[in-house]
């Protein structure tokens, strides 16, 4: 076809649905993608920091916060080893023990879930000592774990950017032969620039975790392309605490939206993604924040949970490997119609990844309707991951604002 409207594709009307069971082996790296003995996957987690003081204080709620996630089919949770919030504390002198951590570690992982454990939420005067007790939990159960983060955004919590600490730090798992992937902390607080190209990888370091920006510009589309700025790179990458709903700075609820964020990554490349929530920061109500205490109480939490999760079904595996275009750049094997702002219709930002036999690509932000125009035949599919499609006749709306599209050459 030449030219194909919005309101005139099918969608898939059926969920996905994945495999309650956990996935076999370590979590591994392959280039840029998330790989372990079942194959490359797209590990879709969520924020529950407060976990290992649940565990030691309050097993019973916590549990069923895990059992919450297992059932919505995440894959990991992202944990805290140490923290000196005052009357919720984390301490790693009986956190990060066999008790505490590895019974956690255990329990998690029979019911279908890994673990992000980042060590350090704030600086400490012994973080290689807090190294070298955590090594032996780690190694006698590394499948249990998605990866190891050293220190929960380091320039700002007390470790001034001392990234030859946190080297020092990763370098004693590397001594102690412990196979998973690590990072030394989030990107922010350093050039980007430098970032992007490796400041943190090698010497170890296998990861980088990033908190991209919150700032809710563009009626809440700006955040949904903030991936692009991390495509081709050739290591993975996990959006460690975007925005979410009640997130400081600026929350998200829309459940379109944060699955159009998480599709956007995966497309750039940023394989993992944590879902960043009220209640998995402190684990308690938290007034000013309007912060519930578990994760089923989070307004929307359930639609919200589905749609990211839905994602999976509409990107094959290794998406990220091709040839990246911008919906303006010349050449682009199927532009939208129209971009706002300045336009009054059309999509916020069209970005694609186009393979031998065609492409995948997100559209972020539909107004009113928008048009692509294939430059050669071209079959395209569209797929929402909310599932929100008003039908009239042969009319789609997708009013819900996002959608991601495959096309296949002819």
């Amino acid at each position: 076809c030449s030219s194909l409207s919005l309101g005139r594709l099918s969608v898939n009307p059926q969920p996905f649905r994945l495999r309650p069971k956990a996935r076999r082996g370590v979590v591994r790296a392959e280039g840029r993608d998330f790989i372990d003995d079942d194959g490359p996957f797209y590990p879709l987690g969520a924020t529950l920091f407060w976990a290992l003081r649940g565990w030691k204080f309050d097993r019973t709620r916590l549990k069923e916060n895990l059992l919450y996630l297992s059932k919505h089919k995440f894959d990991y949770v992202r944990i805290l080893g140490h923290v000196d919030w005052p009357d919720n504390n984390i301490d790693a002198r009986w956190a990060l023990t066999e008790d505490v951590l590895g019974e956690f570690l255990d329990y998690t992982y029979s019911i279908g879930l890994r673990t992000e454990l980042t060590l350090l939420g704030n600086n400490v005067p012994n973080p290689l000592s807090i190294c070298r007790s955590v090594i032996p939990i780690i190694k006698s159960r590394p499948h249990m774990l998605l990866n190891i983060e050293m220190a929960n955004e380091a320039y700002d919590n007390g470790f001034s950017g001392d990234i030859p600490l946190l080297r020092r730090m990763t370098a004693l798992f590397v001594y102690a032969e412990v196979p998973n992937l690590l990072a030394l902390t989030s990107g922010e607080g350093w050039p980007l620039d430098e970032v992007r190209n490796g400041l943190m990888i090698g010497g170890g370091a296998t990861l980088q975790t990033i908190h991209m920006d919150r700032e809710f510009g563009d009626e809440g589309w700006r955040t949904a392309r903030q991936p692009w700025d991390w495509k081709g790179l050739p290591f993975p990458i996990s959006h460690n605490e975007p925005i979410g709903p009640r997130s400081s700075v600026a929350e998200e609820t829309s459940p379109i939206r944060l699955a159009m964020l998480r599709a956007t990554g995966i497309l750039c490349g940023v394989g993992a993604f944590v879902l960043h929530n009220a209640a998995g920061v402190a684990g308690q109500v938290d007034p000013a924040h309007d912060r519930p205490s578990n994760l089923w109480e989070v307004p929307g939490i359930d639609a919200i949970m589905e749609a990211v999760r839905n994602v999976d079904h509409f990107l094959p595996q290794r998406v990220s490997t091709g040839r990246y275009w911008n919906n303006q750049w010349t050449g682009n094997p199927c532009p939208a119609d129209a971009i706002w702002p300045p336009s009054n219709h059309g999509v916020n930002r069209h970005y694609m990844v186009e393979h031998e036999k065609g492409f995948i690509s997100t559209l972020n932000g539909i107004k009113q309707y928008v048009v692509l125009n294939p430059t050669r035949p071209t079959r395209l599919e569209v797929f929402s991951p909310t599932l929100e499609i008003v039908y009239g006749g042969d009319h789609i709306d997708a009013g819900d604002g996002g959608l991601i599209v495959k096309g296949t050459y002819l």
